[in-house]
């Protein structure tokens, strides 16, 4: 075919895409059956949340976005590891993928509340409260580029709900606000 060039990176792409939906919607399966299971431990929260930032500052650099820590050291909280790191990553993701380019994201944790800010940005009034909806978006294009499958936000809710902790996402006057209360 004279379009091979073209087609076949396109249609690997949107295999790449697809795959990675069903991923999610297995990980989300794989919670809402499992819970926790028994597989919680104390935890520092202050280590996981480095780490996650740590991986993520390529993303922050290549978006030329400043990120601020503020962390208590000894914030430790009981709960199961790689669930608490894929929530904290998908919320840091989120604030680094949704705030424009000169941005700054505020991540601050006290032995009570962690609260991530990113600046420049805000959530329309009326979707605040769909947010945490499996596949809802703010971005209604469905374009990949510019969002993703619309789990994010929804395995966060599952992986806060199942240890307990409580969550909201607000506007300010500087930009949107995630807290996490333990």
């Amino acid at each position: 075919y004279k379009d091979t060039g073209k087609v076949l990176p396109e249609t690997l792409k949107e295999v790449e895409n697809m795959e990675r939906l069903v991923r999610e919607i297995l990980s989300i399966s794989k919670i809402e059956m499992e819970g926790l299971a028994g597989k919680t431990e104390p935890l520092a929260l202050s280590e996981i949340l480095a780490g996650v930032t740590e991986i993520l500052l390529p993303l922050a650099k290549e978006r030329q976005i400043t990120v601020y820590s503020q962390l208590k050291e000894d914030v430790s909280v009981t709960g199961n590891a790689s669930l608490l790191h894929k929530a904290v990553h998908n919320i840091l993701s989120n604030a680094l993928r949704h705030s424009p380019e000169g941005a700054e994201v505020f991540i601050h944790l006290t032995p009570s509340v962690l609260t991530v800010t990113n600046t420049g940005t805000s959530i329309p009034e009326e979707d605040l409260p769909v947010l945490f909806t499996p596949f809802y978006r703010v971005e209604k294009s469905r374009n990949k580029s510019t969002g993703g499958s619309g789990l994010g936000l929804y395995l966060v809710k599952t992986i806060l709900e199942l240890h307990g902790f409580q969550y909201r996402v607000e506007n300010t006057e500087t930009g949107v606000v995630f807290t996490v209360g333990f």
